[in-house]
């Protein structure tokens, strides 16, 4: 995901909250100083009326929410909080309903390409069930269009220790190496199935999964199709163990009704997450076996090579200071239905090759003054197993002191590829005016060296104007030093983003943008370049 403008202030909180663990907080000179999400969510205070205690925001969701336990490794990022909220949530005796509509023209130039999008969801519960219904024909880049269509589709039956899910699902296996099925739609990613997802509590602190489903999309000449058990754990408050096993197929590009060739993996794996004190451990290991086929062009398949993945990381933390590491090593365990973790955290490369990927990471976020700043520092080599594809990474970053009318986020990248170097210097300042009126100001120079030619330099400003939660104005202008002979060196592109009231939202574009290789959840994608004119509404209900 891209961060610019005010949504980089927001992304870095956020990414060094999450690389955060649990802590006590402490109370440094009068200020609360926080190291981790778990601690900012339990500092949270709401004094209910003077003279009276003050009481956690954990303590008011106990008052209405039984105790439950949430296994983590189990369901796609989309999906943990929501599966959290729905085992608790008190289920409603009538219909309710809730969804949202979505319309937008856009004009683009360069590849004259003009499209009138909609798109419709919906929500429904009752009781012990749920549905939800999405139809469109939105697709996020400007030069493709898509068919006006049923996109999701599912209906969950809940019960009081398990669930049962029929139609569109996603699924995630610990931390994907045998099963990652999601939808990212900033990217056009989707590999989430159709079928039937069964999650049952077989004893205090034991779950089971269980999932059939298929998929295919439309240039797809067959379905692929996803067998899956995982068996979960949490044998007391320092150890959690999984297991589980997933079987594949899906269709060669060389699929064709007289050679109807395909692929079938099996692939089992285990998890295991360690915690004692300020320490956790977490690692995972997968192994893919297939048979030889005659039509394969990938070795592994060729020769029926089996493939294997291990994943390892390990935290550590204490008020004001956290380390995290992370290892990876994998080869042959590509497929359909999987995205293995990255140790990669640069935008534009945060992703793993998993049939041939080797590395480690480490990082640490810390606040040495106690006033609410903080640094992030962290390190990667990602390397091919035949060392013909290295990669390091190396950043800094500094948080100003939070609650000011004046703060900003300063971030240093260096990264280094095989014939390529990059340095990044990033700065995002922002400056509340009064009570209604917000600037912000974010910069980016990215300074590009090649081994086969001369360097050049890029840049971007983006300037911002917010008033209140109503009304955001957006500039962003970008360059590039780069020889680009005939074509487009500089870019200027407006946006005017509308909000008349919480329900309804309105954005409006204006003027090109550059290409870029974008990246989110471990999935890239070359975005291609925008010139022309966008407009789309949002109304929820």
């Amino acid at each position: 995901m891209i961060c610019s403008g005010a949504a980089a202030l927001g992304c870095a909180l956020l990414f060094t909250f999450a690389s955060s663990t649990a802590s006590a907080a402490e109370e440094e000179n009068g200020v609360l100083v926080i190291s981790g999400s778990d601690e900012a969510f339990d500092s949270l205070r709401e004094v209910v009326e003077p003279g009276r205690s003050a009481e956690t925001v954990e303590d008011v969701i106990k008052k209405f929410f039984p105790e439950t336990v949430v296994h983590e490794g189990t369901y796609p990022a989309s999906e943990a909080l929501e599966h959290d909220f729905d085992l608790r949530r008190e289920k409603p005796e009538e219909i309710k309903y809730s969804g949202r509509f979505f319309g937008k023209y856009s004009k683009e130039e360069l590849s004259d390409v003009e499209k009138w999008e909609k798109e419709f969801e919906l929500n429904l519960s009752k009781g012990e069930y749920d549905a939800y219904i999405r139809v469109s024909d939105v697709n996020a880049f400007p030069n493709e269009t898509e068919p006006f269509r049923l996109n999701k589709a599912r209906l969950r039956y809940r019960w009081e220790d398990g669930k049962l899910t029929v139609g569109s699902f996603g699924a995630l296996f610990g931390r994907g190496l045998t099963l990652n099925m999601f939808e990212e739609r900033f990217l056009e990613f989707d590999n989430e199935v159709e079928g039937v997802l069964f999650e049952q509590d077989l004893a205090d602190n034991v779950e089971l999964v269980a999932l059939y489903g298929t998929r295919k999309d439309f240039d797809e000449p067959s379905r692929a199709v996803v067998y899956g058990t995982r068996l979960f754990s949490k044998l007391n408050d320092h150890l959690s163990l999984g297991a589980h096993a997933a079987r594949v197929t899906f269709p060669a590009s060389s699929y064709n009704a007289e050679h109807p060739d395909r692929f079938e993996y099996d692939i089992t794996g285990a998890d295991a997450a360690i915690s004692f004190g300020n320490f956790k451990l977490y690692t995972e290991a997968a192994r893919l076996d297939r048979p030889a086929v005659g039509f394969a062009f990938n070795p592994y398949d060729g020769e029926g090579k089996n493939g294997a993945a291990y994943y390892g990381s390990a935290s550590y933390s204490v008020p004001g200071l956290s380390l995290t590491a992370e290892m990876k090593n994998y080869k042959g365990m590509i497929h359909p239905f999987n995205v293995l973790p990255p140790i990669r955290r640069w935008q534009e490369k945060s992703t793993a090759d998993p049939n041939d990927d080797v590395g480690y990471g480490v990082g640490m976020n810390w606040n040495p003054l106690g006033n609410g700043s903080f640094f992030t520092f962290g390190y990667a080599q990602d390397n091919s197993k035949d060392a013909m594809r290295s990669y390091t990474e190396a950043f800094a970053t500094y948080n100003s002191p939070g609650g000011q009318d004046f703060s900003y986020i300063l971030e240093q990248w260096h990264v280094q590829e095989a014939g390529e170097r990059h340095t990044i210097t990033r700065a995002t300042l922002n400056q509340i005016l009064n009570e209604d009126w917000t600037t912000t100001l974010y910069t980016e120079r990215e300074h590009f060296n090649n081994e086969f030619g001369d360097g050049f330099t890029d840049y971007i400003l983006e300037p911002e104007l917010a008033y209140q939660s109503l009304v955001n104005l957006i500039f962003r202008y970008e360059t590039t030093g780069k020889d680009v002979g005939e074509s487009q060196s500089a870019w200027r592109f407006w946006e005017l983003k509308l909000h008349p009231s919480e329900l309804e939202e309105l954005n409006i574009s204006l003027g090109s943008r550059r290409a870029g290789f974008v990246c989110s959840g471990g999935v890239c994608r070359q975005e291609p370049e925008f010139k022309g004119f966008r407009v789309d509404f949002t109304r929820r209900f």
